[in-house]
């Protein structure tokens, strides 16, 4: 017996947040309207599982002020899927922390500090993504593994485009398809 997914409907940053902790596995979340002038952070699985997030090709789009997060898995965030969403004026557009086996699929993340950054995340898949003009780095993987990318656009971010800090080549085993 399989549990009935649920479609769910938020306007907002503490309505997203609280509907993705609170869904059950196999929920999708769609955001219904464009945010502007976020103040901090935004989407927070906060150690939610197995919930997608939909942001419905909307836009969240930070105020540019302080350390900040548009979405962010942290805490063991496992099993997730963000899709068709564009992140901006944050400091980080997306952010995994100690995460993994998420997929971000149709992402733009343009004009944060760090367009997309993952510490300590691994078996990731991001697809169809493009992070342009970021001040620091577009896509930025600390210590994580068996991350795959494909059909990426990268370009115009102020330090590298895609980074790698790990402590050893053990930890940087990502297969790349179409990057540019």
């Amino acid at each position: 017996y399989a549990p009935l997914s649920s479609t769910i409907f938020c306007d907002s940053c503490s309505d997203c947040s609280s509907k993705i902790q609170s869904a059950s596995l196999g929920d999708t979340i769609y955001l219904s309207q464009s945010l502007s002038g976020v103040v901090g952070n935004c989407i927070e699985f906060s150690g939610h599982d197995n919930v997608t997030f939909d942001c419905q090709n909307n836009f969240i789009q930070g105020d540019g002020i302080g350390t900040d997060y548009g979405i962010y898995l942290s805490f063991g965030s496992d099993n997730n899927t963000i899709r068709n969403c564009n992140v901006s004026n944050f400091s980080y557009g997306i952010r995994l922390s100690s995460s993994s086996n998420n997929v971000l699929t149709n992402i733009t993340a343009n004009s944060n500090l760090d367009g997309i950054y993952f510490s300590y995340s691994s078996n990731s898949q991001i697809t169809n993504v493009t992070t342009n003009s970021n001040n620091q780095y577009g896509i930025y993987f600390y210590s994580g593994s068996n991350n795959i990318l494909t059909n990426i656009t990268t370009e115009e971010n102020v330090n590298y485009d895609i980074y790698f800090v790990a402590s050893s080549d053990s930890y940087c085993n990502n297969n790349f398809t179409n990057v540019t």
